[in-house]
């Protein structure tokens, strides 16, 4: 019966290493890979939710008769803010921590006009919306309104999702 030599030993425990960290490696990448893509979709439903926001108050405004653009202030640090059962848009360019997106379990993700109420616990999720007005040369009369949705993540504030999109001025007649 032959025995392994000590040098036979070595390499086998270096090759079961070697083999063993690059799991751990490739582990890793994966666990990091996935937490990315989960932030990211996370970042793109804040982003679609905002721009709807708009979209509603748009809505909202054709249904009780109201100027289509009424409502929708320009600006560029807006952030919607659930007023009872509609919407609004805030201005925080004063105080851009006022940006940032809470969570609360059972309730989703929201953002506020002033403090958060309790149970609200702050993300690493800012969201922001810019609003521009185009009229028509003549009259004056607003025909579009250009939305951006931005939404940023981490501690560094990298912008994780953008959405632009175009209202136009529609009339309901049903």
């Amino acid at each position: 019966m032959k025995s392994l030599s000590l040098i036979e030993i070595l390499v086998v425990l270096g090759g079961i290493g070697f083999f063993l960290s690059g799991s751990y490696f490739a582990f890793n990448i994966l666990l990091n890979a996935n937490q990315n893509l989960s932030q990211k979709a996370t970042a793109m439903y804040l982003a679609s939710e905002a721009a709807e926001i708009v979209r509603n108050i748009r809505d909202t405004n054709n249904l009780q008769n109201a100027p289509f653009d009424a409502n929708i202030p320009e600006g560029k640090d807006l952030i919607p803010v659930k007023n009872g059962e509609t919407w609004k848009l805030v201005d925080v360019s004063s105080d851009i921590s006022r940006k940032r997106v809470y969570f609360k379990e059972g309730e989703g993700f929201s953002q506020f006009d002033d403090s958060p109420p309790s149970g609200w616990k702050e993300t690493e999720f800012s969201r922001e919306i810019e609003i521009k007005k185009e009229r028509k040369p003549v009259t004056n009369e607003v025909y579009l309104i250009k939305i951006k949705v931005t939404v940023k993540y981490g501690k560094f504030q990298k912008i994780y999702a953008s959405i632009e999109d175009d209202l136009y001025k529609w009339q309901w007649t049903g």
